[in-house]
């Protein structure tokens, strides 16, 4: 326990408050002058101190205000009796150049935004600036400068997190108490939802492509919801699980997390019928899915939107990708999506599932199905039904996908029917499983194909 006592001296008067420390020695902190409740306060804060250092335990959150408040001469004189460490005087530009330089584990591009978050703040504090002297008010004020040149509130945030770590770092090195930027706002912004790209849009961008390898590129990001270029650019032909229709995704942005370095993705009808095209038309020795740059893609991706006839959206591949997720939510259970596409249920409910404009129009009765086109559901029917057929016969590796496969549609009064022309061991078995119907020269309506599934 400490003790208050008061000093009389008339050269010194005021309190100071007396305790003996762990190895049985007397010590004494000089108050100053100050009135008995200010100096009762400081003596059990004092007494705090003295727990926590005998328990070996950090200061508490109250403690650590208190702490970071005291000007310099009171806290070096907690310091010269052992009760907390000496403040050690830290430049704000050399620390950051500091914490940035120890990072080696980031990767170059979060490295490029660390040091972009580090001249907003000195371009706002100088460099010189010691960090136990910048106070909360201060960051708030630096928020205000970003905002003041023109910075978007995603942007302000993106480097209100970065500032957070630089400071979250200085408190762990006991440079600083508290970390001054930790009571703003720095949540991610929900990307903008309100663009969806239907398969029309996605088949009409493609069909503007100027070569495969564009058509690839926008159809790996629409219907495998694939990140560009991070995770496109790495896929390579061995990626690709021709039989059971998986595409293996190995991701940099998720790769710093146990298991999460790669996935698997299902390989859709449209998107292996553009696979089997980029396969068949690969130079020789190509191992790549996509062997074009990655400089630009923004830029140009536009402007093939734009040959579409299409008015060009921002977030060109991210709004594919979220089109792709919105599109699988409507068929498959969430944690299955996500693990699909590399990110957590939390994630993928604020940034990625869209409201699009089918599913109005379907919960309003205006279109028969809530997603995708008539020839799509026919079609992935189809391919569904010769893969079973294939699998039945004890022979998986023979699928609709290495199978000669052309679709033709006649509309009828009763319902739109799917013409299918097969060749090879699969049409053979088809046409056991469903009644000799292709011998016979009628035509397997949708009834009969989905009763095989």
């Amino acid at each position: 326990m400490a003790s208050l006592i008061r000093l009389s001296s008339k050269r010194k008067p005021g309190w100071a408050v007396q305790f003996t420390n762990s190895e049985g020695e007397r010590r004494t902190i000089r108050l100053g002058t100050c009135g008995l409740d200010l100096a009762s306060e400081t003596k059990r804060k004092i007494e705090k101190l003295q727990a926590l250092k005998a328990a070996n335990e950090p200061p508490d959150a109250a403690i650590a205000n208190w702490l970071a408040g005291l000007p310099d001469m009171v806290y070096d004189r907690l310091a010269r009796v052992e009760l907390v460490k000496a403040r050690e005087s830290v430049q704000l530009g050399a620390w950051l150049e500091r914490y940035i330089t120890r990072r080696t584990d980031l990767k170059p591009a979060t490295i490029a935004k660390l040091h972009q978050t580090k001249d907003k703040l000195l371009g706002f504090l100088p460099a010189i600036t010691n960090i136990r002297s910048i106070l909360p008010d201060q960051a708030e004020d630096w928020v205000g400068y970003l905002q003041k040149h023109g910075l978007s509130v995603a942007s302000v945030r993106h480097h209100v997190r970065n500032a957070k770590v630089f400071f979250s770092a200085a408190v762990r090195c006991e440079l600083i108490l508290r970390n001054p930027f930790e009571h703003l706002t720095s949540a991610s912004v929900a990307a903008e939802r309100d663009r969806y790209v239907t398969n029309d849009e996605i088949e009409k961008i493609i069909a503007a492509c100027p070569n495969q390898g564009w058509r690839t590129l926008f159809a790996l990001a629409r219907y495998a919801g694939v990140r560009v270029p991070s995770e496109s650019h790495q896929l390579t032909w061995d990626s690709v699980d021709w039989e059971r229709g998986r595409l293996l995704v190995r991701s940099p942005k998720t790769e710093r997390f146990d298991g999460k370095d790669q996935r698997l993705v299902p390989i859709i009808p449209s998107l292996m019928r553009m696979l089997q095209d980029a396969f068949d038309l690969a130079a020789d020795g190509e191992t790549r899915l996509v062997s074009m740059s990655d400089n630009n893609l923004r830029r140009n991706g536009r402007a093939i939107i734009q040959r579409a006839g299409l008015v060009p959206w921002g977030r060109v591949f991210q709004v594919l990708r979220q089109s792709a997720v919105s599109d699988f939510r409507e068929k498959f259970p969430s944690h299955a999506v996500a693990n699909w596409l590399g990110h957590s249920v939390a994630v993928e409910d604020r940034h990625y599932t869209i409201v699009s404009d089918h599913l109005y129009n379907h919960a309003a009765g205006l279109s028969e199905r809530p997603n995708g086109s008539e020839q799509a559901a026919e079609t992935g029917n189809a391919q569904r039904a010769a893969k079973s057929a294939a699998v039945e016969t004890g022979n998986e590796s023979q699928t609709v996908e290495n199978t000669e496969c052309s679709f033709d549609e006649h509309d009828t009064q009763d319902q739109e029917e799917l013409i299918l022309t097969y060749k090879g061991p699969v049409a053979q078995r088809l046409e056991q499983v469903t009644h000799n119907h292709l011998v016979g020269g009628s035509i397997p309506s949708r009834p009969i194909i989905d009763n095989m599934l």
